[in-house]
């Protein structure tokens, strides 16, 4: 059965396109409107920016792992709770599940790092230069494959520095970093400024937004009095200031009220630290896949992939399912539903009530 998608456009949020002086597009999204997009981002193992899907209004984007004599490809489904459909520009084209070679949004490398912003598709793709030095690009595309566009690029230094290009939409504004730096991409007019840079031998782990505010978690900080461990900086989104928030916070995630702290030594699990009252909680006994946050719930994953926990945002236990499908890595959540991937194959547990239901594998037919 043919599964064209060409009219799934008008389902998104209508956004403004201007051209820039380059030619290249630019984007501005009016983020009122974004309410299926939380208000949290990471850089590593969140949501807003996944290897296998991505949140979009009334539904989710998949990448299944399909191969052919070529190599390794990913395409782009579009899921609505029941029905999948492959995402393709042309209705004469034969696009279907059993002939994915004719969609135009396979792709001819392999991508990573999805997300979705109003009605435009952003990934990083990896290739390694004649110096054989890996390099990573952000890409622009539609949905279905077509009009893409390089933003930005990081090459990995000779020095052996790790690179990690995942990266963050907030406000539209594209935040990554690169080394000790962080920058700001304006979507609107393709600028590309240094909004925060830390002592050179910092190590950024992650970023998480909250409004005007970002939260940097780092490994090593150096100030000028002292070298600190697993240090939490609070940087201001609109002059760009930064100050030292938590000292020695290893965590999965980090917000005004809340963060989710990761054990060591004597104390391993998983933890809820309250903000205000500087009291901390034992969530799980073990280690997490992340932590996983929304508007409404906290969910963890123990580290064996045998059971998976749903918390209100106080650090209260809601449910514990046992999984059932035992395959595939977690993904997130997704309009009331935890997501699992495996190269081409998806399952979800929906949220009802609070509670885990029962889990679907997701057809891709």
């Amino acid at each position: 059965m043919k599964k064209n998608f060409t009219k799934v456009i008008a389902m998104f949020i209508m956004f403004s396109l201007l051209s820039g002086c380059s030619g290249k597009q630019t984007q501005k999204v009016d983020e009122k409107a974004l309410h299926y997009e939380a208000d949290y981002a990471t850089l590593k193992n969140s949501m807003a920016s996944s290897s296998f899907m991505a949140d979009i209004k009334g539904g989710a984007l998949l990448f299944p792992v399909y191969e052919n004599s070529e190599g390794t490809h990913k395409y782009t489904v579009f899921y609505d709770g029941k029905n999948t459909n492959i995402m393709d520009s042309n209705p004469e084209s034969g696009c279907d599940f059993d002939n994915v070679d004719s969609c135009s949004s396979i792709s001819d490398e392999m991508r990573s790092n999805y997300t979705v912003y109003g009605d435009k598709l952003y990934y990083v793709v990896e290739a390694f230069n004649k110096k054989d030095q890996l390099t990573e690009t952000i890409i622009r595309s539609n949905f279905d494959g077509t009009e893409e566009e390089q933003l930005l690029s990081v090459t990995k230094s000779d020095d052996g520095e790790d690179v990690s290009f995942a990266f963050t939409i907030h406000k539209n504004i594209l935040y990554y970093a690169d080394s000790n730096k962080v920058h700001a991409y304006d979507l609107s007019d393709n600028e590309d400024e240094i909004c925060f840079e830390l002592e050179p031998d910092t190590n950024i782990v992650n970023m998480f937004f909250e409004d005007d505010s970002v939260y940097i978690t780092t490994e090593i900080y150096k100030d000028k009095q002292e070298v600190i461990k697993n240090a939490i900086l609070k940087g201001s989104l609109t002059d760009y200031s930064m100050k030292l928030w938590q000292k020695e916070k290893n965590v999965y995630y980090a917000n005004s009220q809340f963060l989710i702290e990761v054990g060591n030594g004597e104390k391993e699990g998983v933890f809820y630290y309250d903000v205000a009252s500087n009291k901390k909680k034992k969530l799980l006994d073990t280690y997490s896949f992340s932590a996983f946050v929304n508007d409404d719930y906290i969910v963890l994953c123990d580290i064996d992939m045998k059971n998976l926990y749903l918390f209100n945002r106080k650090g209260e236990l809601l449910d514990k399912t046992a999984l059932e499908h035992m395959e595939g890595l977690p993904q997130g959540i997704v309009h009331h539903s935890f997501y699992f991937a495996n190269g081409n194959k998806f399952y979800r547990y929906p949220i009802k009530e609070d509670k885990f239901q029962k889990y679907v594998q997701i057809e891709l037919t």
